[in-house]
């Protein structure tokens, strides 16, 4: 039996192909603000941290950049949080000459960004997104993220930063992968209407 199946012409063997496994990395969502480990460099605040829940403003998750501009001004704002925010805020803005003891104009919104490929041009690993159930296990989450959605980022380096020209200073963020959504948005998706030049 062996035999005959060596001895068989190799150009008329079926093809069987075999899918090939994918390994996914497991989820690891970075701890909160106070067990979180950041350390302040000059104008840099680097560690993995998740920030509380926060709403989203606006988003824009298509093209080589990603980002999203969230509010902590909502149903789950924590003046603990805003406290050690604002603070990390206003050490990295007098880095660069800010006024010291000073907040900054906007306390309350930060943008988080991240770029679709490295330095090198290559690709990096897409944002997940996912929900949590009644039993405190993270499922993936099937939908996008829009206007008015809560969620729960996290960063990997919060920055200050002055543009050429200009003497305002503001602060962003690294995106990190994982998103948790709390809760979608209930905000109807504006329906654009085109009307033609013959009605």
């Amino acid at each position: 039996m062996n035999i005959e199946r060596f001895t068989k012409h190799i150009a008329s063997r079926k093809v069987e192909p075999i899918a090939i496994e994918l390994k996914e990395s497991k989820i690891e969502i970075p701890p909160g603000y106070t067990d979180a480990t950041v350390h302040v460099i000059k104008n840099k605040a680097r560690g993995h941290c998740s920030l509380q829940e926060a709403t989203i403003v606006s988003c824009q998750m298509d093209g080589d950049r990603q980002w999203i501009n969230l509010t902590f001004d909502n149903e789950f704002k924590n003046q603990g949080f805003l406290t050690w925010f604002n603070t990390t805020i206003n050490t990295l803005v007098q880095y660069l000459g800010g006024p010291k003891g000073v907040p900054t104009t906007d306390t309350t919104n930060l943008l988080l960004s991240r770029y679709q490929r490295d330095y090198t041009g290559k690709t990096r690993v897409p944002l997940r997104l996912w929900k949590m159930d009644r039993t405190g296990v993270l499922q993936e989450y099937e939908g996008c993220l829009t206007e008015g959605t809560v969620v729960i980022c996290s960063f990997e380096e919060l920055r200050s930063y002055c543009k050429k020209g200009s003497d305002a200073i503001k602060v962003a963020a690294d995106l990190h992968r994982d998103i948790i959504v709390v809760r979608k948005s209930n905000k109807r998706r504006r329906v654009i209407q085109y009307f033609s030049d013959g009605e």
